[in-house]
């Protein structure tokens, strides 16, 4: 195996050759016998996740960034291959978190351009996708990891590896992925590159992918992504990939009924003339086959979308924290909670106030559980705690018959909450509540408002110390 040097950006990257030999490309290393750079390689991997087990990732970047000052970039791809095969990929995921975190980002693109190029496709999607997982539980956003992961992309595709990349996209895809590789797609087309985005749907199809396609193309359709959708069919055209444009064009004209971009144009309307109607044998229809988020026009359109609905497959379950979430969850849930039954007992008996709402053990699942789900923040959770018991209050005044009251408050409640920004599941319960208690509260009610905002005042206290005491967790990600 023979390694020749390519440039992408005025970076050296490997390519290799297929001729029963192996050469180090200039300045990526010197070349070591087998035996001994196969025990140096495993070792290091060993140690590396070993390192990040038990908090030392910093140092880990810091030689990492060693080794590639020294341009010892396949030795480094080699640690990370070696880390995958040992069940490690998990590390390797915070291990990119924390470059990142560090300022060091260009680490993760090197080495993610080194993976693709040098064709580990299995090890880049295992990455890339604990890099995801990794940085879901310790940021707020995911995104930077979208726009790294578009950036080695893109230097992958204009280096002529679209099908490795087709192939790691597959990978993906197969492992339930699919939530990565829209924001993937996204970040590229954001970013300009609409163009490398087509080159990849043309190497699909050449590697018989056309499934994959399809899936991710109904999947930007159903989450609206229209102009996405459009530049990436177009640059299919372009590239002279039919089949993968028709694909496209039709998710694009389905979504939104080919809606006129800025100016009055649309973008897709060259492409769309040049092209025959896209075939529909064995192809799993779009979500709402009339394209504009309405009803089905008929029976028979609402069971052919049933399927494609019920299958799934658009995300993965949560995953099982360690034993630090668990220790730090069970601690926030545990004090809030005998905070509030505490209050509850001293001063809520005495002021006949009734302070601990059966739904905070939900609201305690959500901001111990979840520290970073927005209907766990703040907004959410004050404002659909009170929200409901408004609600719940004002439909017990009105309405006399529970068998009535109790739907309508928790309807109501959930209607009032999407309104308002402020959606928090327990709060439908606190509607609902209220709206099914046999008699009403002193105050002609108002007892019970006054208990739910003094719960949810000692709850908000204490998932703020607590959720940011752990050090893996941050809250809030937003206030208001």
């Amino acid at each position: 195996m023979k390694e020749t040097v390519i440039r992408v950006e005025d970076q050296p990257l490997p390519r290799p050759v297929d001729d029963g030999s192996l050469e180090w490309a200039p300045g990526v290393g010197v070349g070591l016998p087998d035996r001994v750079r196969d025990a140096s390689v495993s070792v290091s991997a060993a140690l590396i996740a070993t390192a990040v087990r038990n908090g030392a990732a910093g140092a880990m970047v810091a030689t990492t960034r060693i080794l590639l000052a020294f341009n010892a970039l396949a030795f480094s791809r080699q640690v990370v291959v070696a880390m995958v095969n040992r069940g490690s990929a998990a590390e390797a995921g915070q291990l990119c978190c924390v470059a990142v975190e560090g300022g060091n980002s260009d680490i993760v693109v090197r080495l993610s351009i080194e993976l693709l190029v040098s064709g580990f496709t299995r090890e880049a999607a295992a990455v890339a996708a604990a890099f995801y997982a990794a940085a879901r539980m310790r940021w707020a956003s995911a995104d930077p990891v979208a726009q790294l992961l578009s950036q080695a992309i893109v230097a992958a595709v204009r280096a002529e590896h679209a099908e490795q990349v087709a192939d790691v996209t597959d990978q993906l895809v197969e492992g339930s992925q699919n939530e990565l590789v829209l924001d993937i797609m996204r970040a590229m087309v954001a970013e300009g590159h609409g163009q490398e985005a087509g080159e990849i749907s043309v190497a699909a199809l050449k590697l018989g992918k056309a499934d994959v396609l399809s899936q991710i193309t109904h999947e930007l359709g159903g989450a609206g992504e229209v102009g996405v959708l459009t530049s990436v069919g177009v640059n299919a055209a372009v590239a002279g990939a039919k089949a993968a444009a028709d694909s496209l064009m039709e998710a694009t004209t389905h979504l939104a009924g080919c809606q006129p971009c800025a100016g009055g144009a649309c973008a897709a309307e060259p492409a769309l003339k040049a092209l025959p109607p896209a075939p529909t044998a064995g192809k799993s229809p779009a979500p709402s086959e009339n394209g504009k988020g309405l009803p089905p026009e008929s029976w028979s359109e609402y069971f052919r979308g049933l399927p494609y609905k019920l299958r799934g497959g658009l995300d993965t379950a949560l995953p099982i924290p360690d034993v630090h979430e668990l220790f730090w969850s069970f601690v926030g849930a545990f004090v809030s909670i005998m905070a509030i039954s505490l209050l509850n007992h001293f001063a809520g008996v005495e002021e006949q106030i009734v302070y601990l709402v059966g739904s905070f053990g939900a609201s305690a699942v959500l901001l111990f559980a979840v520290t970073e789900s927005k209907l766990a923040q703040p907004r959410n959770f004050v404002g659909g705690q009170i929200l409901g018991a408004l609600v719940g209050l004002g439909i017990r005044h009105a309405i006399h018959v529970p068998w009535v009251a109790s739907p309508l408050a928790m309807a109501l409640s959930l209607t009032g909450m999407q309104l308002t920004s402020t959606t928090h599941p327990p709060g439908g319960a606190t509607a609902l509540i209220i709206a099914a208690s046999a008699s009403i509260p002193k105050w002609a009610g108002f007892s019970y408002v006054v208990g739910v905002a003094g719960g949810c005042a000692i709850m908000l206290a204490v998932a703020l110390i607590t959720n940011n005491l752990a050090p893996r967790r941050r809250y809030p990600t937003f206030w208001w």
